[in-house]
């Protein structure tokens, strides 16, 4: 279990949604999130905007990483325990809905 936020998201079983509450917009590299009924606002750097973008279009978090891990020079875990760490930040944020 993830120590920060108390939630393991298993792999490869977990499907992602994102929440119909947030509107997105990218600027440049980066991506700007708004939660529509909190009316906060998230900027995401590279990576993690990458990231929200394969959440939209792949169905389950292993076909995911396996595209991050094509795209950026990172080492499986480390890759892994970032995205773990991210997206349980967006669950607790209310932005992603998961499924098992």
């Amino acid at each position: 279990m993830d120590k920060n936020f108390g939630y393991e998201l298993q792999l490869p079983h977990c499907r992602i949604q994102l929440s119909s509450d947030v509107m997105t917009q990218r600027i440049g590299n980066e991506m700007v999130l708004v939660h529509l009924k909190t009316n906060r606002i998230y900027d995401l750097n590279v990576t993690a905007a990458r990231l929200w973008e394969l959440m939209s279009v792949e169905d389950t978090l292993s076909k995911i990483q396996g595209q991050m891990l094509e795209e950026f020079e990172v080492d499986e875990k480390v890759l892994h325990s970032e995205v773990q760490k991210t997206l349980a930040a967006m669950k607790k944020e209310g932005l992603l809905i998961f499924h098992d």
